[in-house]
C-alpha cells in the first residue's frame, strides 16, 4: 500500500513540474521612453546674411537734379534669440519668438547713381540698416525630431545715413545719424533636434525672414533745423535675412521617464 502511495505522489509531482515548464515566461516590463516634445522654452544664437533694398528720395533737391538713389547691399549678421512654444494634437506647435541681430560692419552703402545724393557739394551719400528686432508667433508641424514652421509679426530696425563732404584737404561727415523705424516681417524655417535629453535638447535650424520697414523721413542734423529742409531724405527699406540658429530648449512640462526596478 505504501508503495502505491509513493508511486502516485511521484506521478503527481512530475505532472505539475511538466505543466509549469509549459507555462509562458512573462517578459520584464520595457522602460517607458517618452516621445520627443517640442514644448518648452529656448534661448540661442544666430548668424547668417542680410540683403537690403533701400531707396532714398530727396524732396528738396535743386530743380533739374536727380532725386532718387538706390543703396542696396549685402552683409553678414549675427545675434541672439529666445522664445517659448507648445505642442498639441500630437504634431502641431504654436509659439512666440523674439530675435535680435545686427551687421558685422557699419552696413552703410554709397548710393547709385553716384554720389547717392543731389547736393553737388557732397562727395557721397550712404544708407544702411542695422540692429533689427523681430517679435512674432510661429506656427508649424512637427514630425518627430523635425519642426517646420511659418512666422510673422512686428519688426523694428535702425536705419542710418550719412553724407561726406570735403573741407580743404580733409574729408568731413556733414551728417551721420540714424532713426529706428517700425514695420513687419514674415518668413519660414525648419528646426532639428540634434541632441535630446530628458528635459533639455539642442536644436539647430535654418530661418528665413523678409522685413519691410516702410519709409522713414530722415531730417539731417547738418541742416540745423527740426523740419525737412535742404538735405532731408525719405528712405524706404526692406531686407531679406537667412540665418543658421543654434538653440538650447528646456521642457519643464513633460515628466521624466519613470525608473523601472530590476530584480
Amino acid at each position: 500500500m505504501k508503495k502505491i502511495a509513493l508511486l502516485l505522489s511521484a506521478l503527481a509531482f512530475g505532472t505539475s513540474t511538466a505543466m509549469a515548464a509549459d507555462l509562458p515566461v512573462k517578459a520584464p516590463p520595457v522602460p517607458y521612453v517618452p516621445e520627443f516634445s517640442w514644448t518648452g522654452v529656448y534661448v540661442g544664437a544666430n548668424f547668417g546674411g542680410m540683403w537690403t533694398s533701400q531707396s532714398s528720395f530727396w524732396p528738396n533737391r535743386a530743380a533739374g537734379t536727380i532725386g532718387n538713389f538706390g543703396h542696396d547691399g549685402s552683409f553678414g549678421v549675427g545675434g541672439l534669440h529666445a522664445g517659448a512654444q507648445y505642442q498639441w494634437a500630437n504634431n502641431w506647435v504654436l509659439g512666440v519668438d523674439v530675435s535680435w541681430f545686427t551687421g558685422f560692419d557699419d552696413t552703410q552703402v554709397s548710393g547709385s547713381p553716384a554720389p547717392g545724393c543731389p547736393n553737388v557739394a557732397f562727395l557721397s551719400c550712404a544708407a544702411g540698416l542695422e540692429s533689427v528686432v523681430t517679435v512674432g508667433p510661429r506656427l508649424g508641424y512637427a514630425w518627430r525630431d523635425v519642426f517646420f514652421y511659418g512666422q510673422g509679426g512686428y519688426a523694428s530696425g535702425e536705419i542710418n545715413t550719412s553724407s561726406l563732404v570735403k573741407v580743404g584737404p580733409a574729408l568731413v561727415q556733414f551728417d551721420n545719424f540714424g532713426k529706428r523705424k517700425d514695420g513687419w516681417f514674415a518668413g519660414a524655417g525648419v528646426d532639428y533636434a540634434v541632441w535630446k535629453g530628458r528635459q533639455t535638447s539642442i536644436i539647430i535650424g535654418v530661418d528665413y525672414k523678409h522685413v519691410d520697414l516702410g519709409t522713414a523721413t530722415m531730417i539731417s542734423p547738418g541742416d540745423g533745423v527740426a523740419f525737412c529742409a535742404a538735405d532731408c531724405r525719405n528712405i524706404k527699406t526692406s531686407a531679406d535675412i537667412v540665418q543658421a540658429r543654434f538653440s538650447i530648449k528646456w521642457d519643464p512640462i513633460t515628466p521624466l521617464a519613470p525608473v523601472v526596478a530590476k530584480y
